[in-house]
């Protein structure tokens, strides 16, 4: 009977040895097999930004079609996002319809997203982000491609026109821009284009030197 114990008593702590060695390799496998949750960004209390459409709105068929936003602090404090992404273009999420002769305005079911399209070496890599902080009247700015302008054939004389609006692709903030209307046309008409605006500016230099 008293050799029993001693036999108990390793049965027991070989069956409490195998339960805390099973919950570590359980946790352990967990750990390996699954990635870490992804951090949550809580929307901000307080923040007043604005996004715009700086520079020209003119663009050429068959050119990246490049737009440059500015997103800017129009509140009297800082404001610090927390979840700004570190590839910029990232932050931005473009929309945009066509804008037919008869329409006075965009149709709000019409709207396209035009994702951004990373390169080979960036899918490589995880979407690093960092806290952004402006402060009032600060602005950053941000290149997104109009994608579809690539592709685009507009003959010479003749122009495709498009809405287009921004928003910012963060959870801690909503914020979207106005809509905005630009014009996409030939490289024929572009040549025709660049030569106006330098005799444009020309006249201006030499009526203010006078």
């Amino acid at each position: 009977m008293k050799g029993s114990i001693p036999i108990a008593a390793a049965c027991v702590a070989a069956l409490f040895c195998g339960c805390v060695q099973e919950k570590v390799e359980k946790k352990e496998q967990k750990f390996v097999a699954g990635s870490l949750p992804l951090p949550e960004y809580a929307p901000l209390e307080r923040y007043k930004l604005a996004i715009n459409l700086e520079g020209s709105r003119e663009l050429v068929a068959g050119s990246n079609g490049t737009l440059r936003f500015s997103i800017c602090n129009t509140d009297s404090v800082p404001v610090k996002i927390p979840e700004w992404y570190v590839n910029e273009p990232e932050n931005i999420q473009l929309f945009c319809q066509s804008w037919f002769p008869e329409m006075e305005k965009p149709d709000e079911n019409a709207w396209v997203p035009i994702e951004y399209e990373k390169t080979p070496e960036q899918l490589k890599q995880p979407d690093f982000r960092f806290p952004l902080e402006l402060a009032p009247e600060n602005r950053v700015y941000i290149d997104r491609d109009l994608r579809i302008v690539r592709v685009l054939k507009v003959s010479p004389g003749n122009e495709r026109r498009f809405f287009v609006k921004a928003k910012l692709n963060l959870h801690s903030v909503n914020v979207e821009s106005p809509v905005f209307a630009i014009s996409v046309h030939s490289k024929e008409d572009e040549a025709k284009l660049e030569k106006a605006r330098q005799k444009k500016t020309t006249t201006t230099t030499t009526a203010t030197h006078q």
